[in-house]
């Protein structure tokens, strides 16, 4: 004790306490300012030209502000009830200005895939679901790269066989906007009529993985053209305004200055990320267990578990927000031999194999992982359930389940295959539409929906 009677300790804790409350009320007082000057919503509409544009105009105002970022984000991600949406994704965009910032020049190209983008790619005022999505990102991407003047960027819509007339809707947009120097138009028929992927023969082999390939290829054939000697890095992402671009500097410094050979965003699964819905963000693992896809990504990572286990540790593989390099495009896309939403676990896993007989590194060595903020958008989508088709996600999710065994084939060796492996690939790869449907139901009626990944299962309980 002291000459007070107090103990030291509890001397110590109070002026900690008081130290960390000194450096928190500004990061406090600065969430309140953003609040009241951009009355912030709850939560966030992606159909609102004004909230895209308030969130890039408070990340402004934090990076001008000179407050310690690190600080912002550990009061502002940790504290209860959280922010509002809008403030945590300007926390994100100033963070990945900044960390553009201390990047060398380069070129960034992003590709998205588009199919039955017609509604999405107008305004809200033109469709009640539309997104502005060409206008938005390409402001989002301007946006960013003013943090380092010396690079540059492109973005590269990749039709994958749309019958609506997307391609001519987001090309006219991009005439009127004055961003035809910026934002392209490929299709997935031009890599049938190369002969790219010779099991691509018409556009419905192609399920999105085709288009982003094929963007991919198309970045590499234009590298020369675009990044002028700087490295060209390339990020794939999806059409709609989920996950925004501005957070891209994140990803490029993975890449361009921490040595990673690639890098991804992760929506769940992690600290530090977001998932936001009509009530606002909700954070780790809260986002986890709300997410209405929870026992599909639960049971998918199982099967990871035990099919792929080199990439076991990546709680998000599928997320459309991922940053490669341009040069190494020759050496992957010939691999690639799965075109639906499952082709970014088998690029993953091709990748992998590639950097670590490239450079003798581990997996977690070569893979930067940033945790984002991403938007649920569930109108207009092509892949998970709505209105029209309520068991779309079974069909999602039993047919990646069943390319995850496709991957186990190709990237597991023989010697490597557990017992247990052996018994669950067939068991994947005869389940139909209803035999899934049933699994997944049943899991959900014995153990409930508050599964976090690694959630295990044996073979009696699949089949039970």
């Amino acid at each position: 004790d002291n000459e007070w009677g107090y103990s030291n300790r509890l001397v110590d804790l109070a002026a900690y306490m008081k130290t960390r409350d000194d450096a928190v009320a500004p990061c406090a007082e600065l969430v309140e300012k953003l609040k009241t000057d951009f009355k912030v919503p709850p939560t966030r509409d992606l159909t609102s030209n004004a909230e895209t544009q308030s969130c890039l105009d408070m990340a402004s105002v934090i990076v001008k502000s000179g407050i310690d970022l690190k600080m912002l984000a550990a009061y502002a991600f940790n504290v209860r009830p959280l922010p509002p949406a809008n403030i945590i994704a300007a926390i994100k965009n100033a963070e990945s200005y900044v960390a553009l910032q201390s990047c060398p020049p380069s070129h960034l190209t992003v590709v998205f895939p588009m199919y039955h983008e017609q509604n999405r790619a107008r305004t809200k005022e033109e469709h009640p679901n539309g997104q502005d999505i060409v206008r938005n990102k390409c402001m989002q991407l301007e946006w960013l790269f003013k943090a380092n003047p010396e690079s540059t960027w492109d973005v590269i819509a990749a039709d994958d066989g749309c019958d609506q007339g997307s391609s001519e809707i987001v090309k006219d947009i991009a005439a009127k906007s004055g961003l035809s120097d910026k934002f392209s138009v490929v299709h997935i028929q031009e890599a049938i009529d190369k002969e790219i992927w010779p099991a691509i023969q018409q556009p419905t082999d192609s399920r999105k993985g085709g288009a982003v390939l094929y963007g991919l290829h198309v970045a590499h054939q234009r590298s020369t053209e675009l990044a002028k000697g700087k490295r060209h890095l390339v990020i794939y992402t999806d059409s709609d305004l989920s996950s925004d671009m501005a957070m891209s500097g994140s990803l490029m410094e993975k890449v361009l200055c921490q040595g990673c050979a690639l890098a991804c965003g992760g929506r769940y699964g992690m600290q530090g990320s977001f998932l936001v819905k009509e009530n606002g963000a909700t954070g780790h693992p809260e986002s986890h267990y709300e997410q209405p896809n929870v026992l599909h990504i639960t049971f998918r990572h199982f099967c990871r578990m035990h099919l792929l286990p080199d990439i076991a540790t990546l709680a998000d593989t599928n997320v459309g927000f991922k940053c490669y390099q341009v040069s190494d495009m020759p050496a992957l896309l010939p691999k690639m031999t799965i075109y639906g939403p499952a082709f970014d676990m088998q690029l993953l896993l091709a990748s992998l194999v590639y950097y670590r007989q490239k450079t003798g590194k581990t997996g977690a060595e070569l893979i930067g992982v940033c945790p984002i903020l991403f938007v649920e958008d569930f109108a207009e989508s092509n892949f998970t359930s709505n209105e029209t088709d309520p068991d779309a996600s079974y069909k999602a999710f039993v047919r990646m389940d069943q390319e995850i065994c496709k991957m186990h084939e190709e990237y597991v060796p023989e010697a490597e295959r557990t017992d247990f492996a052996k018994e669950l690939k067939p068991f994947i790869e005869g389940l139909d539409v209803a035999g899934y449907k049933a699994l997944i139901l049943k899991i959900e009626e014995r153990l409930g929906r508050r599964l976090l990944f690694g959630q295990d299962f044996t073979m009696a309980e699949l089949k039970g």
